[in-house]
């Protein structure tokens, strides 16, 4: 797999933790959106690129927070990297 291909795997490494709101019943078919924007070429001279990930979740109660995790996976699945973090919603979005 090429380069690229590893970089585009990151799509499928995209994992959305659960929910963190405790005793908050949600909705049994709510949308939930998860997005990653990754530039195909770096702009700096390092090579290196900045992700963006955004979120968004139209019923979530006021106070929601998506905790994350995203994987930059090799030609055969395995984890090259790992990021994790939580990202509290306000309205109904959270970058």
């Amino acid at each position: 797999m090429t380069r690229w291909g590893r970089v585009l795997s990151v799509c499928a490494g995209l994992a959305v933790g659960s929910l963190a709101v405790a005793a908050v019943p949600h909705p049994d078919h709510g949308e939930f959106e998860a997005y990653l924007q990754a530039p195909f070429q770096s702009a700096k001279s390092g090579g290196g690129r900045d992700f963006g990930l955004r979120f968004s979740f139209p019923d979530a109660p006021a106070g929601t927070v998506a905790i994350w995790t995203l994987e930059l996976l090799d030609s055969d699945g395995k984890p090259l990297r790992s990021w994790q973090g939580s990202s509290k919603l306000h309205g109904d979005r959270a970058s």
